[in-house]
């Protein structure tokens, strides 16, 4: 089970007023970025595992930024949740379609950061954040949870050909959950080789640091 030395790219925080419309970005460690997170747990393991390392990392000034459906804010104890709304801009019935005209500014905004660890699947969200990230040349580090290799369709390698392998190979890090993972996403893309690094499961680590505790 390795850490992640996430504290390796932060800096120093600076305290500003976040409730203020338009106010100016505070020195933020860290963003945790999620698609979607909901009181149901529809988007699952992405998103207990982002809330599970934010929880590991208490000493960071961070937050979890995460998308949420209308009239559903997840909740979270110990972490500190910014939300925005999504639905479905395409009607599909697949997540690469969530997303809003209204989160524009807001991933633009939390795109500043100190370092941005992102849920990375195919869709407009994780792209577009990603894609700001580069722009303000914030580093990130990818975590895919096996999304990009579970599916191969003619439509996926489109994607990946066009965008999705540009987007990843340009990140800092990539964290794989296991070995597995991390085989599997070398042979999708063999020049991630020397980025990716297994992490294991931090819900594991952290239930050993609460019986240490």
């Amino acid at each position: 089970m390795i850490k992640f030395n996430f504290e390796a790219l932060s800096r120093k925080p600076r305290k500003k007023d976040l409730s203020k419309r338009g106010s100016s970005l505070p020195n933020i460690n860290l963003v945790r970025f999620v698609l979607l997170s909901n009181t149901t747990g529809l988007y699952g393991g992405p998103t207990d595992t982002a809330a599970a390392q934010h929880r590991l990392t208490k000493e960071l000034n961070q937050i979890m930024l995460t998308g949420r459906l209308n009239g559903d804010e997840p909740t979270f104890s110990d972490v500190d949740l910014k939300t925005f709304q999504v639905r479905h801009l395409l009607s599909l019935k697949s997540y690469f379609d969530l997303g809003s005209f209204s989160m524009i500014p807001v991933l633009w905004r939390y795109s500043k950061v100190q370092c941005a660890h992102i849920s990375f699947a195919r869709g407009i969200t994780p792209y577009l954040f990603t894609i700001f990230c580069a722009i303000n040349k914030t580093p990130v580090i990818l975590q895919t949870h096996g999304m990009l290799t579970s599916r191969s369709s003619h439509a996926h390698k489109i994607l990946d050909a066009l965008i999705t392998r540009k987007l990843v190979e340009n990140s800092h890090r990539i964290l794989a959950l296991t070995i597995k993972e991390k085989e599997s996403l070398i042979s999708w893309h063999p020049k991630l080789e020397l980025k990716v690094q297994v992490l294991g499961n931090p819900t594991n680590l952290l239930n050993k640091k609460s019986d240490e505790d």
